[in-house]
């Protein structure tokens, strides 16, 4: 479920749109090159054509075992977005250039990111599980040439926790 977007007049003064909610499907394909290593390719796409657009990441994944309950996890891959998903968050029609000021823009289909993470997964029990991961991501193509975007890099760090239960 994506609730969609609602913009503040300051977030229109940046050129943001408003976005109505919707139900968003994923389709998710994965090849095993060996147990470590994997191919994923997602399909991602508005199943109420409320928001439109469509996604596709498609990643390499490698995971090493570094000692009993401690793994590493890499991934590269690169997210495609057809001209519809990148206008919704990237785009800039009439009435944002009215409200920001910022120059009309509507990007055409394409590559919009590339990226990589390095993360570690541990469970110090059965039932705890720690996580951190380092991201980063770039913008390319349509989404980087937008007037809206102030930085092409983004990295992110995530840390954290969770406690696994079963149901009996």
């Amino acid at each position: 479920i994506n609730r969609g977007r609602d913009v503040s007049e300051e977030d229109a003064a940046k050129g943001l749109k408003s976005l109505r909610g919707t139900l968003i499907g994923r389709l998710r394909m994965r090849y095993y090159i060996n147990p470590d290593l994997q191919i994923t390719a997602l399909l991602v796409g508005d199943l109420l054509g409320r928001q439109g657009g469509l996604e596709l990441p498609i990643g390499l994944s490698w995971h090493h075992q570094l000692r009993p309950r401690l793994l590493l996890a890499t991934d590269i891959g690169m997210t495609f977005a057809d001209r519809k998903s990148l206008d919704n968050n990237y785009g800039i029609g009439p009435a944002e250039q009215a409200a920001s000021g910022l120059p009309l823009y509507r990007p055409h289909s394409g590559l919009r990111e590339v990226g990589a993470s390095i993360g570690l997964v541990g469970e110090p029990t059965s039932h705890w599980v720690w996580l951190a991961r380092l991201s980063m991501v770039k913008l390319v193509g349509p989404a980087a040439d937008s007037p809206i975007v102030k930085r092409t890099f983004q990295p992110a760090l995530l840390v954290g926790f969770a406690y696994r239960f079963t149901l009996h």
